[in-house]
């Protein structure tokens, strides 16, 4: 498998050194995002919620126009 394991989640689709594309179900974008910042910080890492973007798709465009996330509110793009 391609790919970075953060804690039980799967992160496949790595497109650059300092981005990330994360496919995964609706239910769980809060949960896999708070592990990647857990994950990350040990390594010095830090996520830039100012640039995080939740893009839903299919029937689920109109699901999430915000997340809290972190203490961080992230809008959706369509």
């Amino acid at each position: 498998m391609n790919g970075i394991i953060f804690g039980q989640e799967s992160l496949s689709d790595l497109d650059y050194a300092d981005h990330v594309s994360i496919s995964l179900p609706s239910e769980l974008p809060v949960p896999v995002l708070e592990v990647l910042r857990e994950e990350a910080a040990p390594l010095g890492l830090d996520v830039n919620w100012q640039k995080t973007i939740v893009q839903a798709l299919g029937s689920m465009k109109d699901e999430f126009p915000s997340l809290l996330v972190c203490g961080h509110a992230l809008y959706s793009v369509c």
